[in-house]
């Protein structure tokens, strides 16, 4: 009995459609200065901090986020 090679039943543009589909992200500003990071990240670097931070959603997609250069701190 042959098995089936089930990858090749999946559409060609799947990995295409998730690079462009849009995220949430949170723009954290203190002091004149900003960082695009994770949700999850603010909320823990809120947590851990007791600096006023004013927030924003930004939405990217995944790609985008990941050619914003590294943060360098505030």
């Amino acid at each position: 009995m042959a098995t089936k090679n089930y990858a090749s039943c999946k559409p060609k543009n799947v990995a295409a459609q998730n690079l462009s589909q849009k995220e949430r992200f949170v723009r954290v500003e203190f002091d004149g200065t900003y960082a695009i990071m994770e949700a999850a990240e603010s909320r823990a670097m809120q947590s851990d901090s007791d600096e006023v931070y004013k927030l924003s959603d930004i939405y990217l997609t995944r790609d985008q986020f990941d050619n914003i250069p590294e943060f360098a701190g505030f």
